[in-house]
C-alpha cells in the first residue's frame, strides 16, 4: 500500500488501524502534515514492514505511534523528524521480538515514557541514536522483557525522570556503566522487581536524587553496587529495599539526615548482611521503623 501526503491523522489511523492483512506499507518520499489524530497512528497494525525513507513530519508528536504493532521493519532512512519532541508509548506493547529502526533522529526528543514499555521485543540496539535531550525516561522499559539490550551510548546526561524505567523488567544482564545521572531528581521504583542477576551501579551519581521510595522494592539482583550513591538530597527511601533478594547490603555511602523516611525500607528483604557508614546512621537501619527482619543487622563497615 502506498501513500503520499497526509494532512489528518485521525483519517489515517482509521483506514489503517488493527490491518494485519498488509505484507508492507510505503510511506517514501511522504509528507505528514499537523492535524488531529496522530497519536496511535499505526497502534495494532500487523504489516511486516512499514517505509518511511525519505518521509516529512511536519508534526511534533510520535505518541503512541506502533503500540501493540507487530511490525518488526520500520525504515527511516532520511527521514525529517526535526520538529518531534515526542516519543512516548511510541512501542509500547510492540508484539514484535525484533525491531529494527535504525536511522530513526532522536536528536529532539524530549521525552521517551514508556518508549518500550510491555513489549515483546527480544533485541533492541539503541546505541547509534542522539537522547541528548531526552529529560524523561519513566517507565521506558517498564515490564519488558529483552535478551539483548544495548544501551551502550544511550545519552542520560539530561534526563531528570527515571521513575520505573526498568520495573518489572526482565533481562539475562543489564549494562549501564555508561550512565550519566547527575540531574536525575527521581529514581522512584527504578527496579522494582526487576529480574537481572547483577546490577553495578558504581558509576551512578546520585547527588540531586530526591526520592529513591521503591527503588529496588522486590529487585531480584544477588549482587548490588552502590558504593558510589551519594544520597544527601534524598528525602525518602520508603520500602527502598523491600522484599529484594539481595544477600548483602553495602549502603556504606549512604547518608541520612533524621528527616529522611526510612519506613519499611528493609520490610522482607532478603539480606542478612548490611553494612553501614557510621554508627548513628547504623542505628537509623536498624531501627523497628524500616521493618528488617531479625536476621539482617547492619554494622559499621570495617
Amino acid at each position: 500500500m502506498d501513500f503520499q501526503n497526509y494532512s489528518d491523522g485521525a483519517y489515517l489511523h482509521k483506514g489503517l488501524y488493527g490491518t494485519d492483512n498488509l505484507k508492507e506499507i510505503d510511506f517514501t518520499n511522504a509528507e505528514f502534515f499537523d492535524g488531529d489524530g496522530y497519536t496511535n497512528m499505526f497502534r495494532n497494525v500487523g504489516a511486516e514492514k512499514i517505509d518511511f525513507t525519505n518521509a516529512i513530519f511536519h508534526i511534533n508528536s510520535f505518541n503512541g505511534m506502533f503500540k501493540n504493532s507487530t511490525t518488526s521493519n520500520i525504515i527511516f532512512t532520511g527521514v525529517d523528524t526535526s520538529q518531534i519532541t515526542d516519543m512516548e508509548k511510541m512501542f509500547q506493547g510492540s508484539h514484535a521480538t525484533t525491531l529494527n529502526i535504525t536511522g530513526l533522529n532522536t536528536s529532539h526528543i524530549e521525552s521517551m515514557k514508556y518508549m518500550f514499555a510491555d513489549s515483546n521485543i527480544t533485541t533492541l540496539n539503541l546505541s547509534f541514536h542522539n537522547t541528548s535531550n531526552v529529560t524523561d525516561m519513566s517507565y521506558m522499559f517498564q515490564n519488558a522483557s529483552v535478551s539483548n539490550l544495548n544501551l551502550s551510548s544511550l545519552d542520560t546526561s539530561n534526563v531528570l525522570y527515571m521513575t520505573s524505567m526498568f520495573e518489572d523488567f526482565t533481562a539475562p544482564s543489564l549494562n549501564i556503566s555508561n550512565f550519566s545521572t547527575s540531574n536525575v531528581t527521581y529514581m522512584v521504583a527504578m527496579f522494582k522487581n526487576a529480574n537481572v542477576p547483577t546490577l553495578d551501579l558504581s558509576n551512578f551519581n546520585t547527588s540531586n536524587v530526591e526520592s529513591m521510595i521503591e527503588m529496588f522494592y522486590g529487585c531480584k539482583a544477588t549482587s548490588l553496587n552502590l558504593l558510589s550513591f551519594d544520597t544527601s538530597k534524598v528525602s525518602s527511601m520508603t520500602r527502598m529495599f523491600a522484599k529484594s533478594t539481595t544477600p548483602t547490603l553495602d549502603l556504606s555511602s549512604f547518608v541520612t539526615a533524621s528527616s529522611v523516611s526510612v519506613t519499611n525500607m528493609f520490610q522482607n528483604a532478603g539480606a542478612t548482611t548490611g553494612y553501614a557508614k557510621n554508627q548513628t546512621v547504623a542505628n537509623k537501619f536498624n531501627s523497628s521503623a524500616t521493618g528488617k527482619p531479625s536476621t539482617l543487622t547492619f554494622v559499621v563497615k570495617p
